[in-house]
């Protein structure tokens, strides 16, 4: 579709009311005012407004990254202590764009400015390999979590969900490899949690900046049921299954032998894969090298599933990146509300 009427099929989010927790108010004001400035910077984008000063810009991205790196972390952990029924809530859905969005940050550079000459295969193996580096705590506790109780935790459920986007995003951005002209981001608020567009809500979205074309994908740990696909907008939404496209699979023992889904396993691959030439352009080689034994740990005597959930990606979203669907106005399209 094209990305101008891809961004008019999105309205404005409403304005958030300070949270009344002083603590959480101080802890969520920082998150809040990164996440504002990528979904305006996605919005003029999709509307054709002229982009940043990119000297300001690019600085504005190490700023964020720096911060990121610095600070998120210590503020989720804060977060989920305070004794609020809605911090657990925020502390999920407040930062976790954060925390796949900051190790690719400056995708959004190549987005807005386009990829430079110099630009290579290599720079986004860098950004893959930041990202499955960053998802490793999260696979190590899932796997844990999943050792310890029969029963599915909420908090299960919320890694699982986290781990399928990561996955996605990685698998993505292998895609890039072979389409070039295609930029992968994490979606922010606006187009990822919207609570007046919620049949058109994605959690990544694939541009081509070239033709500039757009297109949204919603992830799912697992589609069991139709009722999955089918409350989403398919003119903005390809559906991609964690278990299905990107192999999250494996079999346990436990209450007779049967198959599980295991997100963070195609990162956790990619991980171990790496030589150790191969770390991060950013960051110290010690992090690199402890997150990497960790991952080789998770995946020992596993195959990568890399090649095939790429495909699969691909299949889901290249095909549909260039169709304009029959909407001669989208933006009229009704608004939805849920309680």
């Amino acid at each position: 579709m094209d990305i101008d009427r891809f961004g008019r099929g999105y309205r404005d989010l409403r304005e958030k009311k300070p949270p009344t927790n002083p603590e959480r108010r101080e802890i969520l004001e920082e998150p809040r005012k990164w996440m504002r400035f990528f979904d305006s910077t996605l919005t003029n984008y999709l509307a054709g407004e002229t982009p940043p000063d990119r000297d300001e810009f690019t600085e504005q991205l190490m700023d964020y990254y720096l911060w990121s790196r610095l600070y998120l972390e210590p503020l989720a952990d804060r977060a989920e202590q305070l004794h609020d029924p809605e911090s657990i809530g925020h502390a999920t859905s407040e930062f976790k764009f954060h925390r796949i969005n900051t190790p690719i940050a400056f995708m959004w550079d190549q987005l807005i400015f386009g990829k430079a000459d110099d630009y290579t295969t290599a720079d986004t193996t860098s950004m893959q390999t930041e990202l499955a580096m960053a998802m490793v705590p999260s696979a190590k506790k899932l796997r844990e979590i999943n050792q310890a109780y029969a029963q599915k935790t909420d908090e299960q459920s919320r890694l699982e969900g986290d781990l399928s986007e990561g996955d996605a995003l990685l698998t993505s951005l292998e895609m890039t490899k072979k389409y070039p002209d295609v930029v992968v981001i994490a979606a922010p608020e606006k187009f990822e949690n919207n609570r007046r567009q919620v049949s058109r809500n994605i959690d990544l979205l694939a541009i081509d900046a070239l033709r500039r074309h757009a297109r949204g994908a919603q992830v799912k740990t697992s589609v069991f049921d139709d009722e999955k696909v089918t409350r989403y907008d398919s003119d903005f939404v390809s559906i991609i299954d964690g278990a299905h496209d990107l192999g999250n699979t494996a079999y346990t023992t436990r209450n007779g032998k049967r198959i599980m889904t295991l997100p963070g396993q195609i990162s956790m691959q990619f991980l171990a894969d790496r030589t150790i030439k191969e770390a991060p352009y950013v960051g110290a080689r010690i992090d690199f090298m402890r997150s990497r034994l960790l991952a080789k740990e998770m995946t020992r005597g596993q195959k990568s599933f890399l090649p095939q959930a790429t495909q699969h990606v691909a299949d889901r979203i290249m095909p549909v990146l260039h169709k304009n669907p029959g909407h001669p106005n989208i933006s009229d399209a009704p608004e939805e509300l849920i309680a």
